[in-house]
């Protein structure tokens, strides 16, 4: 400023303002701190729920019956999402039935042969849903019909236990969306 607008009256600006930014106001800084938390708490909102995605993106856990003895297992492979079990037991279908009916909310449902009043078949089924994730667990129960097949396990234990088997169990797990 020159020495006239001094003297002619016009106010007088101090030199530290003339070097100011868009930082000296308070507005500006409130604007700032705000935006800042918003976009640490968006970023944070995000990892979180990827973290639940990625924790979801699992098979259920299913307890398998006592004493059954394990003959088929396909396990998933690298990007499935499916995984198929079949036990032999030597109980009978109601007494795994109501193992199953006790676990994880299990709904089962019996199914009946055509020709007789028998149950041919008892299907429990759990899932659980979140967001886009699906993740199931079905358990299908029948008679054992036909040839035996060879336990996974080839201990005599395993062969003396399905030389009794009456019964069946098919486990299925599917996750993903």
């Amino acid at each position: 400023m020159s020495e006239e607008q001094e003297h002619a009256g016009l106010p007088v600006k101090p030199q530290h303002a003339a070097r100011g930014g868009v930082l000296q106001s308070n507005f500006s800084r409130i604007t700032l701190i705000v935006f800042a938390v918003v976009v640490v708490l968006f970023v944070a909102g995000i990892l979180i729920f990827l973290a639940l995605r990625s924790s979801k993106n699992k098979p259920l856990d299913v307890a398998i019956y006592p004493d059954a003895v394990p003959i088929r297992e396909d396990p998933p492979g690298s990007g499935d999402d499916y995984e198929f079990r079949r036990y032999l037991s030597a109980d009978t279908m109601q007494a795994i039935e109501s193992f199953y009916a006790g676990q994880n909310d299990f709904d089962c449902t019996e199914y009946y042969g055509n020709t007789n009043q028998q149950v041919n078949r008892i299907v429990c089924q759990h899932d659980e849903v979140w967001l886009d994730m699906t993740r199931s667990v079905i358990v299908t129960i029948a008679p054992l019909e036909g040839e035996l097949e060879e336990p996974l396990e080839k201990t005599s234990e395993d062969f003396e236990a399905i030389m009794d088997a009456q019964t069946v169990i098919n486990i299925q797990r599917y996750w993903g969306n």
